[in-house]
């Protein structure tokens, strides 16, 4: 067979005669720009959108949404240890195993990030024809080493290897750390997974992964490190996890189980004494319907109706609980020079959370007024919360403060996820990273706020954990690497914040598909407009 890659699409030449495969086959795009055969037999296509991988059944694509540095791909080889290499004009270089995809860039020392010529020589180095000049690279396989730093309960238990914590228990992180002299930390990629609930790897960025409401059962959680070289570290870090019942409890639920099976039996036969049981099961679910939406109208009633009109800039924010009310919560603060915006996100789902949020809104409306810095207002509501809320229930919360004159942002965060800062001057995409317990875990928590400036195209993206964490019906999670690459794309597009919600939300529910919403999901983002 010969194939050639056409500006309309991609041909195969077999016995005199053309097939040709296009956008309607499944190719990413029609316009191809560099074509490979692999070992395995499979065709690589670079095009203007992204990658297509063909295996003479089906088209595989990948965009910077799996983590390929550019979309426009300018050059494909396979090098000796079967890993692919991709040119890109405008993001460098990209590097794939199968499975993992770890990019160079000038920040690594890459002549330039328009990229288009690439070679493998015969002593293993690699050469990149880049715009500013011809950089070789020599690939580096030491193995990376990978160590567990912290495991976070209601209290830090440093650098364990075994755990045992019971139900009650909502939710705990796991801290861990790479260690390569070759790879920036940011660059530095992880897999992990928890032997006995989910046995297959999953890629992350992070150096920290949270789990919570595990049933009931022994776990083992693996991470391996991944250097900018595509090497894993040789053995995994672990740790045993063991999930006990809450046994402090069962006493309690015993007596609560034996109240309810009496007056479920009381209720049935009262129930059956009844004419017209079914027309009484109607009346009631009705009933039910209308109080959750009333309660769903109230909640929604806590939010933004609209987001305050400030000259130089573009707000927007969304909330999509999971059920008819949920626990995610978000508001601005508008007070002369200063514009503040808070996220919450309630432990549990349902009414569970829907009530702790109707409450804490009060508490933040009246703890605002009183004023005071970012590191005194959280640790004001810290304390409120701690005497208010039950063991099991926790307000992830972070909140941003920003001087409308100067543009510098103060920012304090409560284990909710790292809020995103895009550079508009280097097309960058950044965590802004801090941490502390939830509002509500211990009365002595302290949290500490870190400034950051902010410039004029520059945005700021809040996301609740319910956008990364958002599952498709195999169980996969849509995943921080992707919500990532979402947000970078429509930041590099000059999206407004409404169309970078709606963006974002659009695909988070493609990679849901008919998978139902598990939990709630909030965004709000922030957009500088222009100078003051």
């Amino acid at each position: 067979d010969l194939w050639i890659g056409t500006g309309n699409g991609l041909s195969r030449f077999r016995d005199n005669k053309f097939t040709t495969y296009t956008t309607k086959n499944g190719l990413i795009h029609n316009r191809v720009l560099s074509l490979m055969e692999d070992s395995h037999g499979d065709l690589w296509l670079g095009t203007i959108e992204g990658v297509s991988r063909y295996n003479g059944r089906s088209f595989t694509n990948f965009t910077i949404h799996d983590g390929l540095a550019y979309n426009m791909v300018l050059r494909i080889i396979e090098d000796r240890h079967g890993h692919l290499w991709f040119a890109t004009w405008g993001g460098g270089v990209s590097h794939y195993d199968g499975a993992v995809f770890q990019n160079l860039s000038n920040r690594d020392g890459l002549g330039s990030n328009m990229v288009a010529g690439l070679l493998e020589d015969r002593h293993g180095n690699l050469w990149f024809g880049t715009e500013n000049g011809l950089t070789k690279f020599r690939p580096n396989y030491t193995i990376p080493g990978i160590q567990i730093t912290d495991v976070l309960t209601l209290q830090p238990h440093g650098a364990i290897k075994s755990l045992e914590i019971s139900t009650s228990q909502s939710f705990f992180t796991i801290h861990f750390e790479g260690k390569s002299y070759k790879t920036r930390p940011e660059q530095m990629k992880f897999a992990y997974r928890l032997k006995g609930l989910q046995d297959s790897w999953q890629i992350t960025g992070r150096s920290w992964v949270r789990y919570q409401e595990l049933p009931r059962g022994d776990y083992t959680f693996e991470v391996k490190a991944i250097d900018r070289d595509l090497v894993y570290s040789d053995q995994p870090a672990t740790l045993k996890l063991k999930i006990t019942p809450p046994y402090r409890q069962m006493a309690l639920w015993g007596g609560l189980s034996f109240s309810l099976i009496i007056t479920c039996i009381v209720s049935y036969y009262a129930i059956q004494k009844r004419r017209d049981l079914h027309r009484l099961q109607q009346a009631l679910m009705r009933e039910m319907e209308e109080e959750l939406q009333t309660a769903h109208d109230m909640q929604m009633g806590l939010l933004p109706a609209n987001s305050p009109p400030i000259s130089g800039l573009d707000l927007a924010g969304r909330c999509e609980p999971a059920n008819h009310v949920g626990g995610d919560y978000y508001q601005y603060f508008h007070h002369d020079n200063r514009l503040s915006l808070t996220l919450a996100d309630v432990t549990g789902h349902a009414m569970e959370a829907a009530i702790p949020v109707v409450m804490f809104s009060g508490i933040l409306e009246s703890q605002m007024e009183l004023g005071g810095s970012l590191k005194a207002l959280l640790e004001r509501l810290n304390r409120i919360l701690h005497r208010l809320l039950t063991e099991r229930i926790f307000v992830c919360f972070s909140m941003a403060e920003l001087n409308l004159d100067t543009h510098v942002l103060h920012f304090s965060n409560g284990a909710c996820p790292y809020p995103y800062h895009y550079k508009a001057k280097t097309r960058s995409l950044h965590e802004i990273q801090i941490d502390a317990y939830p509002l509500g875990v211990s009365s002595e928590t302290e949290y500490e706020e870190i400034d950051v400036q902010l410039a004029p195209g520059d945005y700021l993206i809040f996301c609740s954990d319910g956008i990364a964490e958002a599952e498709n019906k195999n169980g996969d999670q849509f995943g921080y690497e992707k919500t990532q690459t979402v947000i970078q794309q429509s930041c590099r597009q000059a999206h407004s914040s409404e169309d970078t919600i709606n963006h974002i939300f659009l695909e988070v529910n493609l990679f849901r598909d008919t998978a139902p919403q598990d939990d709630d999901m909030t965004c709000m983002v922030l957009r500088i407009e222009n100078s003051k």
